[in-house]
């Protein structure tokens, strides 16, 4: 992934900038925070044989296992060009990404043994339609619990394409992909735009479309920026988020929206880059997950590795230290 750091007019004329070039994916990212917070994820993707590959597998996942992960000679490795303004925020991107359709089910199948052995799969909505329901029938047929995320609006729609959407135990999404998947789950049609001052309308419809999807999943982690995150799923905050899976349909009665805001503070001047930060929060929720923590403390590790993230120039910083867990995320009770 590379990184323009600057302002602009569309006039064709050359500005001045700064260019990182870091490891990029939400796959990628999630994989590579979870191998420094030492949960020890296996990784299935696919790079090309060229000197972005080389740089990915060779210089950003040394610490992680990477056999799941196949090099092809007609494909390029994907890369993602994203226009950042001073405060880190992204104008817009430009992907090249065609190599993720070679992330198949007959991929998948080749790492079966280890699928089984996994206490949660993790899919973004990177691969295609026919991986994404192939990963989801054979989790379901397994028991095993799958996380979505959703990587971007035009992305978000896709797992609900599959026939087995309703089996996911996990979605991350912000605002604007829960629209988008709201939509394309056939539940509501919401489009409605806020003003970042309209606080309590934000986490008002975020609240309202997260507790009907979750009628029908598991359980939904609704990133808001810097007002924090819902977590909407059953379940009270100080039970184990990774549970075994539930076997009765749902009833809004015994569904709960509970608000965290951030408990830390950034100034602008430290903020260097919040692409990364989404990522970052899942990587740190799913590794307290994986020690079977309370919500809670899943939700304060998540935090603290996204505040790690804020402040790197990469997608995912050098190191997030695993002990470093001094934030306690407070919720508000929205809906129960």
């Amino acid at each position: 992934m590379h990184y323009f750091c600057l302002l602009f007019q569309g006039n064709g004329s050359t500005h001045r900038g700064e260019i990182r070039q870091s490891g990029g994916g939400v796959g990628r990212n999630i994989a590579d925070a979870l191998g420094k917070l030492e949960a020890k994820p296996f990784l299935v993707s696919a790079i090309g044989k060229d000197q972005t590959g080389n740089y990915l597998l060779h210089d950003t996942l040394k610490h992680i296992d990477t056999r799941g992960v196949v090099r092809h000679d007609s494909c390029r490795t994907a890369c993602y060009s994203a226009i950042l303004d001073h405060n880190g925020e992204c104008y817009f991107g430009v992907g090249d990404m065609n190599i993720n359709d070679a992330i198949t089910p007959e991929l998948v199948e080749n790492f079966l043994e280890q699928l089984h052995q996994s206490s949660l799969v993790v899919i973004d909505g990177n691969i295609p339609v026919p991986t994404i329901d192939y990963v989801l029938r054979v989790c379901r047929d397994a028991q095993i619990p799958v996380w979505f995320e959703p990587t971007d609006t035009r992305k978000a729609g896709k797992v609900f394409q599959s026939r087995y959407w309703t089996t996911l135990s996990f979605v991350s999404p912000n605002l604007n992909e829960l629209q988008v998947m709201s939509q394309a789950s056939g539940l509501f049609y919401s489009l409605n735009q806020f003003d970042s001052s309209e606080e309590d309308r934000i986490i008002s419809e975020a609240s309202f479309l997260a507790r009907n999807l979750v009628e029908h999943i598991g359980a939904a982690i609704i990133t808001l920026g810097r007002l924090g995150i819902l977590v909407v799923r059953e379940g009270e905050a100080d039970e184990p988020m990774l549970t075994s899976r539930r076997n009765i349909p749902h009833t809004k009665s015994s569904v709960f929206v509970r608000h965290y805001q951030v408990p830390f503070n950034i100034s602008e001047r430290e903020i260097i880059n919040v692409s990364g930060a989404g990522d970052c929060l899942a990587a740190g929720m799913i590794e307290a997950m994986l020690r079977g923590l309370p919500e809670t403390e899943c939700v304060s590790a998540g935090f603290s590795s996204a505040s790690w993230a804020l402040k790197s120039s990469s997608a995912v910083p050098l190191q997030i230290p695993v002990s470093d867990r001094p934030l306690r995320a407070e919720y508000t009770h929205i809906y129960s």
